[in-house]
């Protein structure tokens, strides 16, 4: 590999970690238009999905890995509810939360997603492939986390 590539490589990987739905869009040929139209009925039904990434302190050092994997029900009015297993640095535990959910009519949006007993995480959405899949990031004060939803 030449160093040009390596540098590609590195930058493309920076872009991922801050970009990762419109990458997402990209590397799987969906597009996201206006004119598909899309509100909260076009998110109602069951997605698996899988999520990691990190946590920092307030310094910006990382703190943990993290990752999860679950299943996310939309109900197609702008609620959804889940369950996921969550690991911490290799440390796995049982979650389930409630939410909401906006989807704008060029069918990108936002998540607010509350643990039982804490406060909502808000997460950027956009949907892809007619709506079988979302991709996700959630960049906010200490984590940085992305992944996909796809539909059951």
């Amino acid at each position: 590999m030449t160093r040009r590539t390596i540098a590609g490589t590195s930058m493309l990987a920076a872009l991922a970690a801050t970009s990762g739905v419109a990458l997402a869009l990209h590397a799987h040929g969906g597009t996201a238009r206006a004119d598909d139209g899309c509100s909260a009925g076009s998110l109602d039904g069951a997605y698996a999905y899988a999520l990691q990434g990190a946590l920092y302190d307030a310094n910006g050092n990382e703190t943990a890995d993290v990752a999860s994997a679950g299943r996310i029900v939309f109900d197609g009015e702008g609620k959804l509810s889940g369950a996921d297993w969550f690991s911490k640095n290799g440390t796995a535990s049982a979650r389930s939360y409630t939410g909401t959910y906006t989807l704008g009519s060029d069918c990108t949006g936002s998540l607010q997603v509350a643990l039982t007993g804490s406060p909502a995480v808000p997460r950027h959405i956009a949907l892809a492939d007619g709506g079988k899949q979302v991709m996700v990031i959630q960049i906010n004060t200490g984590p940085v986390v992305s992944g996909s939803f796809v539909k059951q």
